[in-house]
Protein backbone atom coordinates (compact mmCIF):
# COMPACT_ATOMS: atom_id res chain seq x y z
CA UNK A 1 0.00 0.00 0.00
CA UNK A 2 2.60 2.40 0.81
CA UNK A 3 4.14 1.55 -2.38
CA UNK A 4 1.52 2.52 -4.02
CA UNK A 5 0.29 5.86 -2.23
CA UNK A 6 3.69 7.31 -2.72
CA UNK A 7 4.03 6.26 -6.23
CA UNK A 8 0.67 8.17 -6.80
CA UNK A 9 1.58 11.03 -4.86
CA UNK A 10 4.84 11.80 -6.46
CA UNK A 11 4.17 10.70 -9.66
CA UNK A 12 4.62 13.76 -11.13
CA UNK A 13 7.71 15.05 -9.47
CA UNK A 14 9.82 11.42 -10.25
CA UNK A 15 7.89 10.21 -13.21
CA UNK A 16 10.84 7.23 -13.67
CA UNK A 17 9.55 6.40 -9.78
CA UNK A 18 6.29 5.09 -11.41
CA UNK A 19 8.59 2.62 -13.55
CA UNK A 20 10.35 1.67 -10.55
CA UNK A 21 6.88 0.80 -8.34
CA UNK A 22 5.52 -1.47 -11.40
CA UNK A 23 8.81 -3.20 -11.68
CA UNK A 24 9.60 -3.64 -7.98
CA UNK A 25 5.65 -4.86 -7.36
CA UNK A 26 5.86 -7.49 -10.34
CA UNK A 27 9.31 -8.54 -8.96
CA UNK A 28 7.82 -8.75 -5.56
CA UNK A 29 5.01 -11.52 -7.25
CA UNK A 30 6.97 -13.25 -9.15
CA UNK A 31 8.77 -14.00 -6.07
CA UNK A 32 6.10 -14.70 -4.19
CA UNK A 33 4.28 -16.83 -6.87
CA UNK A 34 7.76 -18.65 -6.95
CA UNK A 35 7.85 -19.04 -3.55
CA UNK A 36 4.16 -20.82 -2.92
CA UNK A 37 4.62 -22.47 -6.09
CA UNK A 38 8.05 -23.91 -5.74
CA UNK A 39 9.40 -24.00 -2.37
CA UNK A 40 6.08 -24.25 -0.80
CA UNK A 41 6.44 -21.22 1.95
CA UNK A 42 4.23 -18.94 2.67
CA UNK A 43 6.02 -15.48 4.23
CA UNK A 44 3.11 -14.51 6.20
CA UNK A 45 -0.65 -15.33 6.54
CA UNK A 46 -2.83 -12.60 6.05
CA UNK A 47 -6.67 -12.74 6.65
CA UNK A 48 -9.08 -11.41 4.10
CA UNK A 49 -10.08 -9.08 6.56
CA UNK A 50 -6.95 -7.25 5.46
CA UNK A 51 -7.23 -7.68 2.04
CA UNK A 52 -10.48 -6.33 2.35
CA UNK A 53 -9.25 -3.39 3.76
CA UNK A 54 -6.12 -2.85 1.79
CA UNK A 55 -8.95 -3.01 -1.15
CA UNK A 56 -10.70 -0.07 0.35
CA UNK A 57 -7.53 2.04 0.68
CA UNK A 58 -6.71 1.84 -2.18
CA UNK A 59 -9.72 4.50 -2.98
CA UNK A 60 -7.76 6.97 -1.54
CA UNK A 61 -4.73 6.79 -4.63
CA UNK A 62 -7.30 9.41 -6.45
CA UNK A 63 -7.29 11.90 -3.58
CA UNK A 64 -3.29 11.37 -3.24
CA UNK A 65 -2.83 11.98 -6.89
CA UNK A 66 -4.85 14.89 -6.35
CA UNK A 67 -3.14 16.14 -3.30
CA UNK A 68 0.40 15.64 -5.09
CA UNK A 69 -0.84 17.43 -8.33
CA UNK A 70 -1.83 20.24 -6.19
CA UNK A 71 1.44 20.66 -4.26
CA UNK A 72 3.23 19.77 -6.99
CA UNK A 73 2.15 22.83 -9.36
CA UNK A 74 2.04 25.39 -6.66
CA UNK A 75 5.33 24.37 -5.34
CA UNK A 76 6.96 24.61 -8.91
CA UNK A 77 4.62 26.73 -11.06
CA UNK A 78 3.52 28.66 -8.13
CA UNK A 79 -0.20 27.87 -9.61
CA UNK A 80 -2.68 25.53 -8.94
CA UNK A 81 -4.65 24.04 -11.65
CA UNK A 82 -8.57 23.25 -11.50
CA UNK A 83 -8.25 20.21 -13.22
CA UNK A 84 -6.26 19.06 -9.47
CA UNK A 85 -9.49 19.93 -7.62
CA UNK A 86 -11.86 18.18 -9.64
CA UNK A 87 -9.32 14.83 -9.41
CA UNK A 88 -9.48 15.67 -5.76
CA UNK A 89 -13.12 16.22 -5.29
CA UNK A 90 -13.65 13.14 -7.64
CA UNK A 91 -11.80 11.50 -5.21
CA UNK A 92 -13.61 12.34 -2.05
CA UNK A 93 -17.01 11.44 -3.93
CA UNK A 94 -16.01 8.04 -4.66
CA UNK A 95 -14.58 7.45 -1.22
CA UNK A 96 -18.04 8.47 0.40
CA UNK A 97 -20.20 6.67 -2.29
CA UNK A 98 -21.54 2.54 -1.11
CA UNK A 99 -19.42 1.12 -3.49
CA UNK A 100 -19.96 -2.42 -2.11
CA UNK A 101 -23.62 -1.77 -2.66
CA UNK A 102 -23.19 -0.21 -6.07
CA UNK A 103 -21.17 -3.36 -7.01
CA UNK A 104 -23.38 -5.96 -5.86
CA UNK A 105 -26.22 -4.23 -7.83
CA UNK A 106 -24.44 -4.18 -11.22
CA UNK A 107 -22.28 -7.55 -10.77
CA UNK A 108 -25.12 -9.78 -8.72
CA UNK A 109 -23.39 -12.75 -7.45
CA UNK A 110 -24.99 -16.10 -6.24
CA UNK A 111 -24.00 -17.21 -2.89
CA UNK A 112 -23.56 -21.51 -3.06
CA UNK A 113 -24.15 -22.97 0.45
CA UNK A 114 -21.49 -26.41 -0.06
CA UNK A 115 -20.74 -28.15 3.11
CA UNK A 116 -18.84 -31.04 2.76
CA UNK A 117 -17.18 -33.21 5.11
CA UNK A 118 -12.90 -33.54 4.74
CA UNK A 119 -13.77 -37.45 3.01
CA UNK A 120 -16.23 -36.35 0.69
CA UNK A 121 -13.85 -33.85 -1.21
CA UNK A 122 -10.63 -35.41 -0.56
CA UNK A 123 -11.50 -37.25 -4.09
CA UNK A 124 -10.91 -33.66 -5.48
CA UNK A 125 -7.75 -32.71 -4.72
CA UNK A 126 -4.53 -32.57 -6.75
CA UNK A 127 -2.60 -33.39 -3.55
CA UNK A 128 -2.34 -33.38 0.20
CA UNK A 129 0.75 -33.24 2.74
CA UNK A 130 0.80 -36.90 2.56
CA UNK A 131 1.28 -37.46 -1.05
CA UNK A 132 3.73 -34.46 -1.45
CA UNK A 133 5.95 -35.77 2.12
CA UNK A 134 8.88 -37.84 0.53
CA UNK A 135 8.52 -40.61 3.27
CA UNK A 136 4.65 -41.26 2.99
CA UNK A 137 4.20 -40.58 -0.79
CA UNK A 138 4.43 -44.16 -2.12
CA UNK A 139 2.40 -45.59 0.68
CA UNK A 140 -0.81 -43.31 0.00
CA UNK A 141 -0.60 -43.32 -3.70
CA UNK A 142 -0.65 -47.26 -2.93
CA UNK A 143 -3.69 -46.93 -1.19
CA UNK A 144 -5.26 -44.88 -3.52
CA UNK A 145 -4.54 -46.94 -6.18
CA UNK A 146 -6.36 -49.84 -4.37
CA UNK A 147 -9.49 -47.24 -3.99
CA UNK A 148 -9.95 -46.61 -7.21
Amino acid sequence: MKTMWFTFFYGDIIPLGILFSIMGLTLYYFVDKYNVLRRRTIKESLSKHLSIEMIEMLELIIIFTGIGNTVVSSILFGEVKWQDFIIIIIGIVYILLPMEDISSVLFPLEQKDEVQTYYEAEEHFNTDYDRENPVTRREILHEIAKKK
